[in-house]
């Protein structure tokens, strides 16, 4: 069986081995559906520990930035719609941290098998990416000509969306 094309090319692909204490990105290019291992349930929370598992436990999940959707289906044998389930969205983002080296062929692995469940209906199609390069600073627009003196919201743009708010 021939190995199937990666999925995606051009800049910020990962080509080549992730050093430890390297942050990378895992880019959902499908909608991602994971169950808990503890309750058994589909339960979109635990993408994280399953793309930890899938690359080994090299890698730790540090920040994400992700959206959720119901995704269906449909059984053709039996001619049936199939249950819907939570799942996280294609386009969701998680940053990872390389606890140890990750060789280039683990990576390509989790890209071809995909995580989490269904993934023979193309659910759980993921890539990695490098670490974000640029925190772009939003700012109040109120007064393009003087920064805000009273309470200046600043926002990190790249996966987390995290704000902060200083006085």
């Amino acid at each position: 069986k021939l190995p199937r094309a990666r999925e995606i090319e051009g800049a910020g692909v990962l080509h080549g081995p992730v050093r430890a204490g390297t942050q990378f990105r895992a880019l959902l290019t499908s909608p991602c559906i994971a169950r808990s291992e503890l309750s058994g349930q589909v339960d979109p929370a635990a993408l994280p520990a399953q793309l930890e598992a899938r690359l080994g436990k090299r890698a730790r999940v540090t920040r994400r930035r992700w959206d959720f959707a119901l995704v269906g289906g449909f059984n053709r044998h039996w001619g049936l719609e199939l249950p819907q389930a939570l799942a996280v969205s294609a386009g969701s983002v998680l940053v990872l941290e390389a606890t140890e080296d990750i060789p280039h062929e683990a990576l390509l692995v989790a890209e071809r098998e995909g995580v989490g469940e269904r993934r023979v209906e193309g659910f759980g199609r993921v890539c990695f990416r490098d670490a974000p390069t640029e925190a772009p600073t939003l700012r109040n627009h109120d007064d393009d000509a003087k920064p805000v003196a009273r309470s200046a919201t600043t926002c990190s743009v790249s996966s987390s969306r995290t704000c902060s708010t200083r006085r």
